[in-house]
């Protein structure tokens, strides 16, 4: 059977269609508080694989007498309002909220395959959503969908497949993350010391060891930006690529406005080469006898900026108070030998990003031939 043959069927006739809702059951087998509880919102800040674990519970909520009506655990939560399209596997029976319409698939569809056929279609569901205060997908909408149904041992094939080529690529988002977390502990290794009361530790203020060049950097709203091949930077990073450039050598930019500057929020980050920048980031050129790019970057990053952040409607890190962040400086050839083991873990962590790109498209690939039937 190929996919030109496999049966389309409604999904509600394949699966049972559950809408959240605001815990109202009198069933005793449903009452407690302890019973899972999910939103939309928990879905969005999903890091893992597809499969959904929580321990907030409906105690939470002050509900202690009665609950929602319960998913059983391999049920396919749907978000279907605010936002539509997110998509998980339930571990453990809980209940959701309104924004749900999640499904409880019957003995003939395959919850993986279920799941992995919403995910490939996740853009024209939420093209069906409508309303005017919010997009919401209805769920008489759902009913209406249509679901290639192959024999019950093909869709088990096809998302083991596919569940594979997920688990590969998280693989490597994993490996990128512990090589972040690793440079982290190559800079507290060597500087630790730093952090002590240490009187062999020159302190000095940033504007005595780098020049600011503020006043070169320019705005350029969207409207006027012609599509080039030149990062154009703000406060966090890349916002588009232009076909022009201001700088062209390698600088720090730390975030003006619009960033974040508790500790490990990496309001700064380097540039280099042909570049544009716009009002909302500091440009910082270091004085390279005194202090490497990396090491200022790495500790400006590990130091808690906000006590030089000003203004409550919109924070600010203005020039003034960046120009008075202390900073030490311990001797140049040992700042040097952490740039040169932090420039072998980049190269590291490049190439694990190249591989993950590459898996990534591989995966799109997968999916979208599973579907056609050519895998």
């Amino acid at each position: 059977m190929t996919a030109q043959t496999w049966p389309m069927v409604k999904l509600d006739s394949v699966t049972q269609i559950i809408s959240g809702g605001t815990p109202k059951s009198k069933q005793s087998e449903f009452w407690g508080g302890d019973i899972k509880w999910a939103t939309p919102k928990d879905l969005s800040n999903l890091q893992e694989k597809y499969i959904f674990e929580t321990e907030r519970t409906l105690t939470e909520l002050g509900i202690k007498n009665s609950s929602a009506e319960l998913l059983p655990a391999g049920s396919v939560l749907f978000s279907s309002r605010a936002p539509i399209g997110h998509i998980a596997i339930n571990s453990v029976p809980m209940a959701t909220n309104q924004g749900f319409k999640s499904f409880l698939p019957s003995d003939r569809l395959d919850t993986h395959f279920l799941y992995w056929w919403l995910n490939h279609n996740k853009a024209s569901l939420q093209a069906m959503g409508n309303g005017a205060t919010f997009k919401e997908l209805s769920k008489s909408a759902i009913q209406r969908i249509s679901i290639p149904l192959p024999p019950l041992s093909e869709q088990k094939r096809i998302a083991a497949i596919l569940d594979k080529a997920y688990d590969l690529c998280q693989l490597r988002r994993h490996a990128l993350k512990k090589l972040d977390v690793l440079g982290e502990a190559i800079f507290h290794d060597m500087f630790g010391y730093i952090e002590k009361d240490n009187a062999n530790i020159r302190i000095t203020k940033l504007e005595n060891i780098i020049e600011i060049l503020d006043n070169m950097r320019r705005p350029i709203t969207k409207k006027d930006r012609n599509p080039g091949i030149f990062p154009y930077y703000g406060a966090t990073g890349v916002l588009d690529y232009i076909d022009k450039y201001i700088f062209n050598e390698p600088l720090v930019l730390l975030g003006e406005d619009g960033a974040k500057w508790g500790k490990s929020e990496k309001s700064a980050y380097p540039i280099l080469g042909k570049t544009w920048v716009n009002n909302h980031a500091h440009v910082l050129k270091p004085n390279r006898k005194k202090i490497t790019d990396i090491f200022l970057i790495f500790f400006l990053n590990k130091t808690d900026l906000t006590p030089f952040v000003s203004g409550t409607t919109v924070p600010k890190l203005n020039q003034k108070n960046t120009k008075q962040i202390p900073i030490p400086l311990p001797p140049l050839a040992e700042q040097e030998r952490f740039a040169a083991r932090i420039a072998k873990l980049e190269a590291l962590q490049k190439h694990h990003r190249q591989a993950l790109a590459k898996q990534e498209m591989l995966f799109q690939s997968l999916q979208q031939r599973a579907f056609q039937g050519e895998l």
